[in-house]
């Protein structure tokens, strides 16, 4: 009985392999979009999960890592930031570590910096929205406080052109490679080597920002607006080297 498409025969398959090699498997037929197993084998759709659960806590890995390294963030010693200030509480989202805190203002579009004081949130790490407008406090030492600035590279625009009413032709109505969030998409762009634009429109992946391969060839839709189609064009200088 067959067990998996990337297997050929199952019971020998499972028999010999090491569970890492079938999880190995399992993963490279995922990121291929294959259907990797028959109807109601459990044994097959058990590793199959597994496989996922691992491929999404790698994910929100790099993510995470990309978002904090150091490169991205310059500190300012003595400065707070002017947009927030003054909220002691959750209503700006305070969080108990620097790293936690980074990896939340990279999520966001409009977080350009994180800081702290030891008489605010606990001492905690405060997300900023807006601005940044950092200002000078000449008695920071007291306080402990101190600012990180964040350098977001894909939100510059040297990186990235946002097209309105322009689609990608290459894979364009495909839903295999779409993300909720536009950082998140041009972030798997940004680590694909064969990736230069970014795609969204309301009635395709949901309005998510699909992930193209290839070209990119840019066409113009002249009813754009009615789906709210746009395109974001990668300059391939921005490339990260994480794959």
């Amino acid at each position: 009985m067959r067990c998996c498409l990337f297997v050929l025969a199952c019971s020998a398959s499972l028999a010999t392999a090491s569970d890492a090699e079938t999880e190995h498997g399992m993963r490279t037929a995922l990121e291929a979009d294959e259907e990797v197993c028959d109807s109601g084998d459990a044994q097959c759709s058990l590793k199959l999960l597994q496989a996922k659960a691992v491929a999404m806590k790698e994910e929100q890995a790099s993510l995470a890592t990309w978002g904090a390294q150091a490169a991205c963030w310059t500190q300012k010693d003595g400065y707070y930031i002017k947009e927030g200030h003054g909220v002691n509480g959750q209503a700006t989202g305070c969080y108990p570590t620097l790293h936690e805190a980074k990896v939340r203002c990279a999520a966001l579009p409009d977080c350009h910096g994180v800081t702290t004081q030891s008489n605010m949130c606990g001492g905690q790490y405060r997300v900023s929205h807006g601005g940044p407008t950092f200002e000078f406090w000449p008695q920071w030492k007291k306080y402990n406080l101190r600012s990180y600035h964040y350098h977001f590279p894909c939100r510059q625009p040297s990186c990235w052109t946002q097209k309105d009413g322009y689609f990608i032709k290459e894979g364009h109505l495909q839903t295999n490679e779409c993300y909720p969030t536009l950082e998140q998409a041009q972030y798997r762009c940004a680590i694909s080597h064969d990736c230069f634009g970014v795609a969204t429109q309301s009635n395709v992946c949901g309005g998510q920002y699909r992930v193209s391969h290839g070209g990119p060839t840019f066409e113009k839709w002249p009813h754009w607006q009615k789906s709210n189609l746009r395109s974001y064009a990668f300059n391939a200088k921005c490339r990260l080297p994480f794959r």
